[in-house]
């Protein structure tokens, strides 16, 4: 097995997953990064879609929830994995990781004030392009208990819509942590409704789900189809990753 995955995934929960697989498509949402350098940090929201390249056989992190303690998934129960050339025709980039300490990041992020200012040139927009695309190497992740956590092992590729396609439907490329949190509370949700991905089901490789129990479920939302394989993150622990022995019951 190679170090980088022919699938990428995507993790949610099932009301996301029924959504997804209703309508076809992948809706983009704003993330609140955290980008640290040196002694500084900038927190801005992106519009951007998430998915992991980690190898099938090494999924046993990302199924793992570690608040629980039990393996209901890192960000869901529900795990969709389309095939990466899907991804690459979409545009999706993979993430660029730096450490806090890089000198090209330093050098990156003394011009993230130029985010601040209207309208934007040139120049700013490829800093905007850059940064919606960093990402630390690692940091503590405290929403899902990780006091210190490696990204990097997440091998993140994103869906960030072109710049231009924001400002011709006047959809904001980037927010303030405050502007985040008013969008969030305004309209419930940090997803964006004009800014989607479509796929086919012939794109789906593998559904996983938290328990073969609601196996019939997903197959109600995919018509039956024959071509998706849904395992279940205990089969994937137990049969490809063959660690069972580890985990404690």
């Amino acid at each position: 097995m190679g170090l980088s995955s022919n699938i990428i995934w995507h993790q949610t929960n099932f009301d996301g997953l029924k959504s997804i697989l209703t309508h076809k498509k992948f809706m983009c949402s704003y993330s609140l990064e955290d980008i640290h350098w040196k002694s500084s940090n900038l927190k801005r929201a992106f519009p951007m879609i998430s998915f992991c390249n980690i190898p099938i056989t090494d999924l046993y992190e990302y199924l793992k929830n570690n608040k629980e303690g039990k393996f209901t998934g890192k960000y869901g129960k529900y795990t969709i994995g389309l095939k990466y050339n899907w991804g690459s025709k979409c545009g999706l980039a993979p993430v660029w990781y730096l450490n806090k300490g890089a000198l090209c990041l330093h050098e990156i992020m003394q011009y993230h004030k130029n985010l601040e200012k209207h309208p934007w040139g040139s120049f700013e927009h490829l800093i905007w392009d850059v940064v919606s695309h960093v990402k630390n190497y690692d940091g503590s992740l405290s929403k899902y208990n990780f006091k210190s956590y490696r990204f990097y092992d997440e091998k993140e590729v994103r869906y960030v819509p072109q710049l231009s396609q924001l400002i011709d439907d006047k959809i904001a490329p980037i927010l303030t942590h405050r502007e985040y949190d008013n969008y969030k509370q305004h309209n419930k949700t940090a997803l964006i409704n004009e800014l989607h991905l479509p796929f086919e089901f012939s794109d789906i490789a593998y559904i996983l789900v938290s328990s073969l129990s609601q196996r019939n479920k997903v197959l109600k939302l995919i018509d039956f189809n024959p071509n998706i394989i849904i395992l279940s993150y205990e089969q994937v622990i137990k049969d490809i990753i063959g660690i069972s022995h580890s985990i404690k019951n």
